[in-house]
């Protein structure tokens, strides 16, 4: 990832964008992680990923988990989830299904910062096609960073078919679904495309994933 990752007093992550309002009903998406661990949960630095989560009346299969690191420093776990299970990264981008990625901060990050991080993964992942419409959608996402996460603390990247794509910070919902497929796409091909942002926690988690 281009921006630069320093401590809190920095800004781990940037500036944020201006937000951008849609009219659309906010949906929030309920994430019940199954209550049942089995052999294949993972741990990652303290952080558990179920084998499988309840999404939107969907069973997810975990692909896998990992860490995300930047200059030595340990800066989020996140398990990626998805209803018919692959080993693809091409497939786990593209699949029209519902998705979801949770995100556990291992370390202060200031809004502005991830809203920065952010905004350069996707510029790296825009389509050729329907670029000014995903861009908006981009940036009203951006706006939402308005909260910062502290150690300890949770986002949840929940995308649903017909619906779109909720953005959770600590079990609150934060603006409205963005909605479209568009965004689901650049989201997800910014950790999992060639030009992932975050080849290290990429390859941590296919690493993990069998068929």
């Amino acid at each position: 990832m281009a921006s630069r990752i320093k401590e809190r007093q920095s800004g781990l992550w940037g500036t944020p964008c201006r937000p951008f309002f849609i009219v659309l009903e906010a949906i929030v998406l309920t994430v019940s992680l199954t209550t049942q661990l089995s052999a294949q949960t993972q741990t990652v630095k303290g952080n558990l990923y179920s084998e499988t989560v309840e999404v939107a009346g969907r069973t997810l299969t975990l692909v896998g988990a990992g860490l995300r690191e930047r200059w030595w420093f340990d800066i989020y776990t996140m398990g990626a989830y998805v209803e018919s299970h692959t080993c693809n990264p091409q497939i786990l981008i593209s699949v029209d299904e519902v998705k979801f990625l949770r995100i556990d901060l291992l370390r202060d990050v200031e809004a502005r910062s991830m809203a920065r991080a952010l905004e350069d993964a996707f510029e790296k992942n825009l389509p050729a096609e329907g670029r000014p419409s995903v861009r908006f959608q981009i940036n009203t996402a951006l706006g939402y960073f308005k909260k910062d996460l502290e150690k300890g603390d949770s986002m949840e990247l929940t995308y649903v078919p017909s619906v779109g794509t909720a953005i959770i910070q600590n079990s609150e919902q934060q603006g409205v679904t963005i909605p479209g497929k568009g965004f689901a796409d650049v989201l997800w091909s910014s950790y999992f495309s060639s030009s992932t942002c975050c080849s290290g926690l990429k390859k941590r988690i296919f690493a993990q994933c069998s068929q």
